[in-house]
């Protein structure tokens, strides 16, 4: 394993001043998995706070977030490390960090054993003293301490998590213990921070079904507790195909929260996205996309026209047609992307053929009405109805003719 340079001259410098820096956590456990990892978390153990402080001043510009607690954020040209004293509760408000409790001591802390494999980079030896390699190897979830993994209720969906970035299972004395730790005291924002994370994971259905086992569904996502799950957990298996080839992440985002909801009637979409105060991403209005999409899916095989239109309505159309494809599998891919090319939608919804103003010139007034009328034509439009600015003209003016004569 090799640490960035910056943490290997820290290690040296902390090692000549009688202490021990270790790398510890996922980045240990992605090397040793081979999976990249740009997130370094440290431990320091053998010397005092203030002497830790004074070393890390010399090496990047340091963040104090949490120095009474001995929790540091290390800004370096190479990137920025955490950097912490060892502690044994999870309270950051009332914890006092010991440098002198030793690793095996340290360790407890830890949630998950293939998260708990230290690195010392001075030796360059790999310390493991809760078979975390094993877990590794087997490709399996265990706690380290189960009398003190309850601790903290957002291990359950860290748990999730895991299972879905990792394709790691979860034994049963870890789906035992997060059965008796309930998760109802986390605030949404920590809660909708995991399940992004489990969506927008390679294995999203191993993170969904370890929720449910887990029996955390409850509070994750009650709204589909009477869902079924085999046709849905499919669906979001193959959305993964087509969402890992999509350049935004507000994207594939929308893509998987799309299908995930795609079940649910209005009211329990609504419900859920003002649950997660979730309205936008990155700029993109993930609720209004992924609250019409399920709506305008294509009925039929191959779609039409018209159905391909109202997908590029919504949102990027390769967005909109991966949901689409992982719903039904049998739509053909590059023929909806011909098709869709064809129809100029490929790179975005149709022009509108008429504005505000148009209707304004035609004597209709600012009101309510011509917010209808708008909506009319383009739905028109959409429907293939209309096609040219001249027939939307002459539609909008037959229907006040129409309205003359009912008058």
């Amino acid at each position: 394993m090799k640490l960035p340079q910056i943490l290997t001259k820290l290690a040296e410098e902390i090692d000549a001043s009688g202490g021990r820096l270790y790398a510890v956590g996922g980045w240990v456990r992605d090397q040793i998995m081979g999976r990249g990892s740009k997130d370094v978390d440290c431990e320091v153990h053998g010397i005092e706070l203030e002497h830790l402080t004074s070393i890390l001043e010399t090496h990047g510009q340091v963040n104090y977030v949490g120095k009474s607690f001995g929790v540091f954020k290390l800004a370096t040209r190479e990137g920025v490390f955490d950097i912490s004293l060892p502690r044994t509760d999870f309270s950051v408000e009332s914890v006092t960090p010991d440098p002198f409790l030793g690793i095996e001591r340290a360790v407890l802390r830890r949630d998950l054993r293939c998260n708990a494999l230290m690195w010392d980079p001075i030796s360059s030896k790999l310390i493991d003293l809760v078979e975390g390699l094993k877990d590794i190897e087997e490709k399996r979830l265990r706690a380290v301490d189960q009398n003190r993994f309850g601790e903290d209720s957002l291990r359950v969906l860290r748990t999730a998590r895991f299972a879905a970035t990792l394709g790691f299972c979860p034994d049963e004395d870890l789906y035992r213990l997060c059965r008796d730790t309930p998760i109802s005291d986390q605030p949404v924002e920590r809660i909708w921070g995991e399940l992004r994370r489990i969506l927008l994971a390679r294995n999203p259905v191993n993170g969904l079904d370890s929720i449910a086992k887990c029996g955390a569904l409850a509070v994750v996502l009650p709204e589909i507790a009477g869902v079924e799950r085999t046709e849905l957990f499919g669906a979001l298996q193959r959305a993964v195909i087509r969402r890992d080839g999509l350049q935004k992440e507000s994207g594939r985002l929308c893509v998987m929260l799309a299908v995930l909801v795609h079940p649910l009637s209005t009211v329990e979409r609504r419900r859920f996205f003002e649950r997660y105060k979730l309205d936008r991403s990155s700029g993109i209005p993930v609720r209004r996309i992924v609250s019409a999409l399920p709506d305008v899916l294509p009925v039929s095989v191959p779609p039409t026209d018209s159905q391909i239109r109202y997908l590029a309505e919504c949102c990027d159309f390769d967005w909109a047609f991966s949901v689409a494809w992982a719903w039904q599998p049998m739509l053909d891919w590059d023929a909806g992307f011909r098709r869709a090319s064809q129809l100029g939608v490929l790179d975005g919804p149709l022009e509108k053929l008429l504005s505000g103003k148009d209707l304004l010139a035609l004597g209709l007034q600012q009101s309510p009405e011509m917010g209808v009328m708008m909506a009319a034509v383009r739905k028109a439009q959409l429907d293939g109805v209309l096609t040219t600015r001249a027939e939307a003209l002459r539609w909008i003016q037959q229907s006040f003719d129409e309205e003359s004569k009912g008058a």
